[in-house]
């Protein structure tokens, strides 16, 4: 003879939300689910079997998931359970703020109606002290710490490790101290490509440059995103300003060049304010400063490779007064046998008892004037220069009664490029 017992009956019910999240695994929304149980008007008693299921009807429907938790004691015929730890019911199963309906199995014995479940419970939740606003979620009762228990500042962000924490957003951080102005931090790409090169972007709102730009691979850019240097400024204005705080002390601007090792700097870029504008390049004595100009490898203080002018137009060559663009070219020579002690820009050769050629390297662009002096005991020794081009010139030497001699002697040309 079997003995059927009175049904159970769902007297009352509560439900509690609670964010729980671990790094390890996505982030699933759990939430207690309590209930009273009673049996022929007296609350149930022992331990009970459960299956739990989430409607978005009120009748017929599928499930959205089950969950089944057994041996859930009775305390005066009340339970207490946590449901969707395991994500049964999707990991966030309030995300669209639906109305849902669950479905209690006690025993095998399914309790019927459904109850109806809202999102009423989060706003409660999110009051204190989250405020949910539409889809907007805001704190502002302390700090806030993500993956570290400390939380010493407004956000303190602690990433234990890179695999598995980033910020993975276009626009990452905004900061607003009135009305007008806002700072953003916030990824970008400038090249937009399949692959993407996202750099680190510190900008102003209603501005269009780029104030502040972190490339990827290292180069910061001011003023574009696509710096070719370690440092790029682009900038219609002044691109970059070195002063000390205070000029009227005698302080001077400068940009030193310092030795790998950081020691003191061997070579300084100097801006001083005496009233004028005035640049230098220095230097110690033991090491002198060189500036080259169409060269890599300067050789004296000042080494230009090309042409040089003045004036307020250019117009005036660096030797003389005229327009033309002058050049100048000396040697002096061994009349022995044609070799050279010291020239700049030509070469000789001996064809014979004071005749030589001096070849112009380069050529003047025409007839240069050219000088010859004989030097060193050529007493009544004279020179004469022939087959004068601008190329080369024939010098000959001749001694008492005409005769040619071979002694030193020097040349000085000037002429047209």
């Amino acid at each position: 003879m079997s003995i059927r017992r009175p049904p159970l009956v769902l007297l009352a019910l509560s439900l509690a939300l609670s964010l729980a999240a671990t790094i390890a695994r996505a982030q699933n929304q759990s939430f207690t689910y309590q209930g009273k149980l009673a049996e022929s008007g007296a609350p149930a008693t022992g331990a009970i079997d459960l299956t739990v299921k989430l409607f978005n009807t009120d009748t017929g429907g599928s499930p959205i998931g089950s969950q089944t938790i057994n041996g859930v004691p009775l305390i005066g015929g009340v339970f207490t359970i946590t449901l969707n730890a395991g994500g049964e019911f999707t990991a966030n199963p309030f995300a669209t703020g639906a109305d849902l309906w669950v479905e209690i199995t006690v025993n095998g014995q399914t309790i019927s109606p459904r109850q109806k479940l809202t999102v009423a419970p989060m706003a409660a939740f999110s009051a204190a002290p989250w405020v949910l606003n539409g889809t907007t979620l805001s704190y502002t009762g302390g700090n806030v710490a993500i993956g570290s228990s400390i939380a010493d500042r407004p956000l303190t962000v602690n990433a234990p490790s890179f695999d598995i924490f980033g910020v993975r957003s276009a626009q990452m951080m905004s900061f607003q101290a009135d009305q007008v102005t806002r700072w953003h931090l916030n990824l970008y790409d400038p090249f937009s490509a399949i692959t993407p090169s996202y750099g680190l972007n510190f900008s102003e709102s209603g501005v269009s440059d780029f104030r502040f730009f972190l490339a990827k691979g290292g180069n910061i850019g001011i003023g574009t995103p696509t710096p070719t240097g370690r440092l790029e400024i682009a900038s219609l204005n002044d691109a970059l300003v070195i002063r000390p705080p205070d000029l009227s002390s005698g302080q001077s601007a400068r940009i030193a060049f310092k030795d790998p090792d950081n020691s003191t700097p061997t070579t300084l870029l100097l801006f001083k304010d005496t009233g004028f504008p005035n640049l230098s390049v220095n230097s110690t004595t033991s090491m002198p400063a060189r500036l080259g100009v169409n060269t890599t490898d300067p050789t004296k203080a000042l080494d230009v490779r090309g042409e040089i002018a003045f004036g307020p137009a250019g117009q005036f060559s660096p030797v003389g007064s005229g327009a033309a663009p002058a050049r100048v070219v000396f040697a002096l020579i061994d009349g022995s046998n044609g070799s050279i002690y010291y020239a700049d820009g030509v070469t000789v050769a001996r064809t014979g008892v004071g005749r030589y050629t001096v070849t112009f390297q380069p050529s003047f662009s025409s007839y240069p004037a050219v000088s010859i002096t004989p030097v060193t005991g050529a007493s009544g020794v004279t020179a004469t220069a022939d087959l004068l081009s601008n190329v080369q010139v024939t010098v000959y030497l001749r001694g008492t009664g005409g005769l040619f001699v071979d002694t030193p002697f020097s040349i000085f040309a000037i002429g047209p490029r």
